[in-house]
């Protein structure tokens, strides 16, 4: 007992001063918090979409990938195919056949 009136009664008399004061910063707080929760539901749909993205890119890097792996085996064919040309073409004199390479 506090000078002749009980704790809980105290208590009770401050919360009814007090509690619209409290309301409001917790009613900020509640706003806040749903400002938040709406942010980070947009930060994880853009980073879902840049994981799409980021996907797709993948995707084309390996079609490249396999493009620029066809083509090298192409150009080493290419530069074979050449080198046996040359070495025919200086052949050639042989046979009285004159060729000029520039």
């Amino acid at each position: 007992m506090l000078n002749g009136v009980s704790c809980d009664f105290a208590i009770s008399q401050k919360m009814r001063i007090f509690a619209p004061e409290m309301a409001r910063p917790c009613t900020d707080i509640d706003d806040v918090l749903r400002e938040i929760n709406q942010r980070l539901r947009k930060l994880e749909k853009s980073d879902s979409e840049k994981n799409e993205e980021i996907g797709r890119l993948n995707r084309i890097i390996g079609q490249k990938d396999v493009e620029i792996h066809s083509l090298k085996v192409e150009l080493a064919s290419t530069k074979s195919e050449l080198a046996n040309a040359k070495e025919r073409i200086k052949e050639l004199p042989q046979f009285g056949i004159r060729i000029k390479i520039t």
